[in-house]
């Protein structure tokens, strides 16, 4: 199961409550100890994370992807009771 980034900032503001060394917590998530540093500034700070304001590399795209002629979405249901014959 792969871990959230939510679950990551709240792992690494809990384990920095406890005492827990910035190099100890990088380790143990295997996480460079600069990114431990830059969420705990934004935890200290109440800023939210910028990357969440910028916009997905595919939402400029959508529209031309949605009404391209060249990606076709084709859509294939198998029955099950048609097995074998």
């Amino acid at each position: 199961m792969a871990i959230t980034d939510l679950e990551i900032r709240m792992t690494i503001k809990t384990l920095a409550a406890k005492g827990v060394p910035k190099r100890a917590i990088a380790r143990q998530l295997d996480l460079s100890e600069g990114t431990i540093r830059y969420h705990l500034s934004r935890i200290a700070s109440g800023t939210p994370d910028g990357r969440a304001a910028q916009p997905r590399r595919a939402g400029v795209a959508a529209d031309a992807i949605a009404h391209s002629p060249r990606v076709r979405i084709v859509v294939v249901s198998i029955d099950p009771s048609n097995r074998g014959r």
